[in-house]
């Protein structure tokens, strides 16, 4: 059973009734092919709070990239999920384009702390073909 629902705040978005007590969490087994990374962007790694952070999980048929998705954070309101389907290896064509593709989808919230907005939307295009790349070189 998902323990949130709609954006994963607490309260009024978890699913399960007050009081009620949860004993176990059941993580599934990476499967064969599942590549995974994620990239945050912050001040000082010492802050917890990022300007943007972003993950990726793609599943892999040997080099071909059967289905991927894309989770940039710290972007207004919420995070933005972005799926894609290349059925094909990634190549630097493919990476430029998911990564264009995350620049687009990217407003990150105003903040006091760190370079504007602009940066940060750049820093999503940056960080997405830095964790693609990181896929490409991971073999599992």
């Amino acid at each position: 059973r998902d323990l949130f629902g709609d954006d994963g705040r607490v309260g009024q978005h978890l699913r399960l009734p007050v009081g009620t007590l949860v004993r176990e969490i059941v993580i599934p087994s990476r499967s064969n092919g599942l590549r995974t990374a994620h990239r945050k962007v912050a001040i000082r790694q010492a802050i917890d709070f990022p300007l943007l952070s972003l993950a990726v999980s793609a599943q892999f048929a040997h080099d071909v990239c059967e289905e991927m998705t894309v989770v940039v954070s710290a972007v207004w309101p919420k995070p933005r999920v972005i799926t894609f389907c290349p059925k094909a290896r990634l190549t630097e064509e493919w990476i430029a384009q998911i990564a264009q593709t995350a620049f687009a989808a990217a407003h990150p919230l105003p903040t006091a702390l760190g370079p504007g907005i602009a940066w940060r939307r750049q820093m999503a295009r940056v960080e997405t073909e830095r964790a693609l790349r990181e896929l490409v070189a991971t073999s599992i």
